[in-house]
């Protein structure tokens, strides 16, 4: 019973440890080449950091080319926007990570329904909403909020 109990103790205290650290060499070839922008400060990252760069490089990697094509194009956009509005985007993914499961499934889908619309659907819609007083966007929201269970 001691020895269990011990052995769940080490296995806690491990568990709880941040993922052990990689050295860059060590990393497949390919990992590297795609990694080779942080290679001079690898060390310097925890091991949690690295295992996400390596399962960023790997997802990468299980890309098509078009998917690849799409994410830098992405990457550029990002890249061009206003530091004020990457704060506010961040802060948005944020919130949609901090949703429960099944809260930020609707929601994607709803983004996706409103993304399916026309431009000029869309526009009208922004526009329809940005008319509206505080007062009638809040009982939107609350109506929203009242259909989700």
């Amino acid at each position: 019973m001691t020895r269990a109990l011990l052995l769940l103790v080490i296995f806690a205290v491990l568990a709880s440890r941040p993922l052990l650290a990689h050295e860059f060499t060590d990393l497949p070839a390919a990992t590297q080449q795609i990694l080779g922008a942080v290679a001079e400060r690898w060390d310097s990252l925890d091991g949690s950091q690295q295992q996400q760069l390596i399962e960023g490089a790997n997802r990468w990697q299980a890309m098509t080319s078009e998917q690849r094509q799409q994410v830098q194009q992405r990457f550029q956009r990002w890249q061009t926007l206003p530091e004020n509005q990457r704060q506010q985007l961040r802060e948005k993914m944020n919130s949609l990570k901090a949703m429960e499961p099944d809260q930020r499934q609707r929601t994607r889908d709803a983004w996706r329904t409103f993304q399916s619309l026309s431009p000029e659907q869309r526009q009208s819609l922004r526009q329809r909403y940005q008319q509206l007083s505080n007062g009638q966007r809040d009982q939107i929201r609350e109506r929203l909020h009242e259909r989700r269970p």
